[in-house]
């Protein structure tokens, strides 16, 4: 619960007077500072920096899943007696949607951000 309220005082908060709007001719983008209309026809290459967030980051947020929950399995284990417990399903869809909802996140951010700059 914690993470989300920082969540939402570092990202949500910020960017809630944000839309955008695809329209049949046009990116609209709407913030405090005002409107900017982006034309299709305008837009002629696609940011080196969107492909790296669009597949380069859900390797990355994937891994470091995989570490979370492998430092979590490896506090639980015993050397002495080979032990090693059984998943905690809970566990890894906590830090998966967790994980996901941060990076689906960074990522719609970046692209807005990306597209218009």
């Amino acid at each position: 619960m914690f993470e989300f309220l920082i969540l939402y005082f570092a990202v949500f908060r910020r960017f809630k007077k944000i839309s955008v709007e695809l329209t049949d001719e046009a990116i609209i983008y709407n913030n405090i500072k005002g409107t900017t209309v982006i034309p299709y026809n305008e837009i002629t290459e696609v940011k080196f920096m969107l492909v790296i967030l669009s597949y380069i980051l859900p390797i990355v947020v994937f891994v470091i899943c995989e570490i979370i929950l492998g430092r979590n399995i490896a506090k639980k284990s015993n050397r002495e007696n080979f032990y090693v417990p059984n998943r905690d399903k809970a566990l890894e869809a906590k830090v998966y949607i967790r994980a996901y909802v941060i990076y689906s996140i960074i990522y719609v951010i970046g692209a807005v951000v990306l597209l218009i700059a």
